[in-house]
């Protein structure tokens, strides 16, 4: 089994910037994280988990999150590429 690649393991500046980005979504729609783990169907910690870079978010959640705090969810990718260009970078590379 392969490692993960730092920029893409939990915790990475990555994650904790996309989870910095999905609760302040959140909380501008002065959502609780039990109302979004409702409508996720998740515990209310996974949404802890996923706001503090714990735990990735599946790309499904991550739509529905998205589009549950009318957030268009290429927005969000474009943001994250913008402040991690190392992601672009390695995509460049894989081509």
């Amino acid at each position: 089994m392969t490692a993960m690649p730092q920029e893409r393991a939990p915790g990475s500046p990555f994650w904790v910037s996309l989870g910095v980005e999905l609760r302040a979504a959140r909380t501008g729609k002065g959502m609780k994280q039990a109302t979004m783990a409702r409508h996720l169907n998740v515990a209310r910690p996974t949404i802890a988990q996923y706001e503090k870079a714990a735990q990735r978010i599946p790309i499904d959640r991550l739509i529905r999150w998205c589009l549950f705090v009318d957030i268009d969810p290429a927005e969000i990718r474009a943001r994250q590429t913008e402040r991690h260009p190392e992601l672009k970078d390695r995509k460049a590379r894989e081509t």
